[in-house]
């Protein structure tokens, strides 16, 4: 009855009066086993205290019970009707529970579990069908595959794509692992297998370009990193702290005053996770673009396990990570060797910061940077550029090439401008086209 009701407490009395039988000697057995028999005793249907608990969801009765129990005993046995704690658990869409029971079971009785169901069967076998079908999809096997951005993240949609691509990166976090346990090791792709730890380096993958690794070197979490976003669109992150300014702020106010400001936000949202970029890996920092910069909590809630479950194992995936041949490497300091142009005031420069494979082709990312080499201030300055393959960041199409964006139009002795692309191959021509010295 206290199981089914929920009572731990009176749980816990029936199974300390247990422990004052074997101290006053009235049994001969150990103190454990004799709770466990108690928590074990079935009434006349064959349902045990377990399953009475997990039929109504009661977790912590559950939890309590589960210590005193054979966990290859009891906790997967079944009624007269053949229904196991667990299944009856999934039944009901306890997920909590579902979550705690497998946690007493060895894999081999998990798996027995599934043999069980009968006619459930169909449906967990679909089940899987559909898990490994979005598995393949996501990291580039399937026979549709989902849409990357050029620097690599998944793409779905321009509203808060990140949503996307933390949750999907969470679901195949806890896939690796389940594919570790009981799914043979490797997930069957038309494309291939896809073994656990080529799932996780994907997930990786995406992570590091949410934290900056990406075609424009920016962080999508608030405050991590140098760069990220500045106008997040948050109201308690764009108005000003009540400690700096305690006039009180109207919610009409709020909008009118602090909405259409140019500034960045008075307060930081640290850890939060913006919308993310477009399709082609562009972001503007705006907070009335509100698709890109809105930050949510079901951003940063997977985000938050895939970070767990990769602290765990990063030091086993590095040996998976990408790298380029010798004499590739040797090539591409070559060819950026060739691309550092000097001028007699100003001086270009590229790196390669990056590079990954997608549908077969190596992307690169390029960092260019201007510099002003001068005693003197630089104003004016025009860029030409050819031979670009992919898209521009960091620079505005002006009428005979590019310019600085409109709050760098003056470079002081020493300073510089810099920008960025992606595209395959060697790197763009960049060179001066006009400039002033004042």
């Amino acid at each position: 009855m206290a199981a089914r009701v929920g009572d731990a407490a009176a749980l816990r009395r029936a199974l300390d009066e247990a422990a004052l039988v074997v101290a006053a000697g009235e049994v001969g057995e150990g103190l454990e086993a004799v709770r466990c028999a108690v928590a074990a005793v079935a009434n006349e249907a064959g349902e045990t205290p377990l399953l009475a608990a997990v039929e109504k969801g009661r977790l912590e009765v559950v939890v309590e019970l589960l210590r005193h129990l054979d966990a290859q005993g009891v906790a997967a046995e079944a009624n007269e009707a053949g229904k196991t704690p667990l299944l009856a658990a999934a039944e009901k869409g306890y997920l909590e529970v579902v979550v705690e029971l497998p946690r007493h079971l060895d894999a081999q009785s998990v798996a027995a579990e599934a043999n069980k169901a009968g006619e459930h069967a169909a449906a967990l076998q679909r089940y899987r069908q559909n898990a490994e079908f979005f598995v393949c999809s996501c990291v580039g096997k399937g026979t549709v595959n989902v849409p990357r951005t050029p620097g690599g993240i998944m793409y779905h949609q321009r509203w808060n794509n990140l949503q996307f691509v933390t949750s999907a990166s969470f679901l195949l976090t806890a896939y690796a692992d389940y594919a570790t346990v009981a799914g043979g090791g490797a997930v069957r792709c038309p494309g291939g297998a896809a073994r656990p730890y080529e799932i996780l380096a994907f997930v990786r993958s995406q992570v590091n370009y949410i934290l900056g690794d990406n075609p424009r070197a920016t962080s999508y979490m608030v405050g991590y990193g140098l760069n990220y976003p500045r106008q997040v669109h948050h109201r308690g992150a764009s108005i000003v702290s009540v400690r700096t300014d305690p006039s009180f702020v109207s919610c009409q106010e709020g909008y009118a005053s602090w909405y259409s400001k140019q500034a960045v936000n008075p307060n930081t949202l640290d850890g939060a996770v913006v919308g993310g970029p477009d399709e082609y890996d562009d972001f503007a920092d705006e907070r009335n673009n509100y698709e890109q910069t809105e930050a949510a909590t079901y951003n940063s809630a997977p985000l938050l396990g895939v970070l767990a479950r990769l602290a765990g194992a990063c030091g086993g995936l590095d040996e998976y990570r990408p790298s380029l041949p010798a004499e590739a490497a040797a090539n591409r300091t070559a060819r950026l060797a060739a691309a550092r142009r000097r001028h007699p005031h100003l001086e270009v420069e590229q790196n390669v910061t990056g590079t990954w494979e997608v549908r077969r082709r190596t992307y690169h990312r390029y960092s260019v940077t201007v510099t002003n080499r001068s005693r003197k201030t630089v104003r004016g300055l025009h860029l030409g550029v050819s031979e670009l393959a992919g898209r521009l960041w960091g620079l505005d199409k002006a009428r005979y090439g590019y310019v600085p964006r409109r709050w760098l139009r003056a470079l002081r002795p020493g300073r510089s401008v810099r920008f960025g692309y992606v595209q395959p191959g060697p790197p763009a021509n960049v060179w001066v086209t006009g400039y002033k010295l004042v």
